[in-house]
């Protein structure tokens, strides 16, 4: 019986050992993809993950900001890595062992580096790295009545032609990344030469709506835009910017205001400054 015993532990042995045997030949192949001498060893996981959240203008953190672009440079620049952050503002990211230069940016925020510093992969797991972005503190309007009329008609005069083409003349390098115009064709037809060279599309705002322009305007904080209004509606969309309306004193038959209102900040605690200057050919 011991005999017995003996002679069929010993097959089943054998048997284990043939599988192990073919079992390991098998993974062996799909590690290596058929070449002999190339088997693969697992890697460590490392990188960085963590969240992407405003920063106040008190210094406090605010709301999660969801799709910031986000680029770690490795300290010998031969490395760039890019990663979004999701609906819920949350990033992962894996990067092998090493010193990474990291920025991040968003419409509407400031760019955000770690220059001269770093974040730094020690290679072992998943390092927390919160990105804190600080909205663009100001926004700028370039704010103008229409150009000269024809004969009190809803169409520019020569003479109003001439001062929509000096206006590209004025705001071609300042940025505009925004044109609003009136349903009019005369507040149209002047910003329109602007436009066309900056390969823009005006947007029509309702002219007595002071309160929606501001509104349309600040979808584009940290950004210079352009308005073209009329002369009873300048001074009422310089006031719903927070500005003096009574440092902007035009009459009827001026066209060559153009006024530079500056909004810092957004809420409650913006500040708002106004420079008014003329442009073009001087009115009567």
């Amino acid at each position: 019986m011991k005999k017995i015993l003996s002679l069929v532990s010993g097959v089943l042995l054998l048997c284990f050992s043939v599988a192990t045997n073919l079992v390991t030949a098998k993974d062996a192949e799909k590690a290596t993809n058929g070449n002999v001498g190339e088997l693969r060893v697992p890697v460590k996981v490392s990188g960085f993950q963590g969240g992407s959240y405003e920063r106040k203008m008190d210094g406090s953190i605010g709301p999660v900001i969801a799709g910031v672009q986000i680029s770690f440079v490795s300290e010998d620049g031969r490395i760039t890595r890019n990663v979004v952050t999701d609906r819920a503002g949350r990033y992962r990211i894996d990067l092998a062992r090493g010193r990474y230069t990291v920025s991040a940016s968003h419409t509407g925020y400031e760019i955000y580096s770690t220059a001269p510093g770093f974040f730094v992969v020690l290679g072992n797991g998943y390092q927390t790295g919160n990105i804190f972005l600080k909205r663009k503190l100001f926004t700028t309007i370039l704010l103008t009545r229409h150009a000269e009329k024809f004969n009190n008609q809803d169409q520019l005069s020569a003479a109003g032609q001439a001062r929509a083409q000096e206006l590209v003349h004025v705001a071609q390098k300042a940025g505009v990344t925004t044109i609003f115009a009136t349903s009019t064709n005369r507040s149209q037809q002047t910003v329109q030469p602007l436009a066309d060279l900056l390969h823009l599309v005006p947007v029509i705002y309702n002219a007595n709506d002071y309160n929606g322009l501001r509104d349309l305007v600040f979808q584009h904080v940290g950004e210079v835009v352009f308005v073209a209004g009329h002369s009873d509606t300048m001074q009422p969309i310089i006031e719903a910017f927070g500005g003096d309306p009574q440092k902007l004193q035009i009459t009827g038959d001026e066209y060559d205001n153009l006024c530079v209102i500056t909004v810092y900040g957004i809420g409650a605690d913006k500040k708002t400054t106004l420079v008014n200057l003329q442009y073009g050919q001087s009115s009567p």
